[in-house]
C-alpha cells in the first residue's frame, strides 16, 4: 500500500475510535448534510446518512437527537423574539407618555402665560391713565382679529407718536402669538421714551425664543 493511502487509512481508523457527545454528533451531521445539500442539491434521510457515515446508532436515536436540537434552537429563537417584542412595546409606551407630557406642558404653559398677560393688561389699563386718545387707539387696535392686522395698525399708530414701556407692554399683550409681539416690538421700540424699562416688555412673550428674537433684532443681546 502506498504511503499516502496508508496514512489516510490510519487517520480514518483513528477518527473512528474517537468519542463525541450527542450534541457534537448532531451538529456534525447537520453540517455534513448542509455541505452535501450544497453539492448535490439533494436531502438525505437519516437512514441513508447512517449508512453512508457508518454510525452505530439507530434511525430513531439519531432522529430524536435532531428533534431535540431543533426544539432547543426554536426555544432560543422564540425567547429572543419575545424579548425584542416586549422591548419595542415598552419603548413605544414610553415615547407616547413623553409626547403626552410634553403636549400638556406646552398647553399649560401657554394658558398660564395668556392668563398672566390678561391680568397684566387689565392692571395696566386701569392704572396708567393715558387718556382718551390712547384708549381710542387701543379699541381700534383690538378690533383687528388677527395679529397681522394688529401689526399693520401698530405701524400706523406709531407714526409721530411716543410711547411708554407700559403702553408697549399693553399693546404686545394683546397679540395672540409671539411672532406678532416680535414684529410689533420692532416697530414700537424706536418710539419708546423710557428704553431703560423696555425689559418689562419681554414678560408678554410665551416662549424664550420670541424674547431672544426680539432682543437680537433690537441689538439688546
Amino acid at each position: 500500500m502506498p504511503a499516502s493511502k496508508q496514512t489516510l487509512q490510519e487517520h480514518a481508523d483513528d477518527a473512528a475510535q474517537q468519542y463525541v457527545s450527542s450534541e457534537e454528533l448532531v451538529n456534525a451531521i447537520s453540517a455534513a448534510e448542509g455541505r452535501q445539500q450544497a453539492e448535490t442539491a439533494d436531502r438525505l434521510t437519516i437512514g441513508e446518512a447512517i449508512r453512508q457515515i457508518g454510525l452505530d446508532l439507530s434511525p430513531e436515536q439519531l432522529y430524536a437527537e435532531v428533534r431535540a436540537q431543533r426544539l432547543k434552537e426554536a426555544a432560543i429563537t422564540g425567547r429572543s423574539q419575545n424579548l425584542r417584542s416586549r422591548k419595542r412595546v415598552r419603548m413605544a409606551v414610553i415615547a407616547s407618555v413623553l409626547a403626552a407630557l410634553m403636549f400638556v406642558t406646552i398647553v399649560l404653559t401657554a394658558a398660564l402665560r395668556a392668563s398672566h398677560r390678561q391680568a397684566m393688561m387689565y392692571a395696566v389699563h386701569a392704572t396708567t391713565g393715558y387718556g382718551a386718545e390712547f384708549d381710542s387707539l387701543m379699541n381700534t387696535f383690538r378690533s383687528n382679529t388677527f395679529d397681522d392686522g394688529k401689526v399693520e395698525f401698530v405701524k400706523m399708530m406709531s407714526k409721530n407718536r411716543a410711547f411708554k414701556t407700559d403702553q408697549v407692554r399693553l399693546i404686545l399683550s394683546e397679540m395672540t402669538f409671539d411672532k406678532g409681539r416680535e414684529q410689533a416690538g420692532v416697530v414700537l421700540y424706536p418710539h419708546v421714551t423710557d428704553k431703560d424699562n423696555f425689559y418689562q416688555v419681554f414678560e408678554t412673550f410665551t416662549f424664550d425664543e420670541g424674547r431672544k428674537n426680539l432682543m437680537k433684532r433690537l441689538g439688546l443681546n
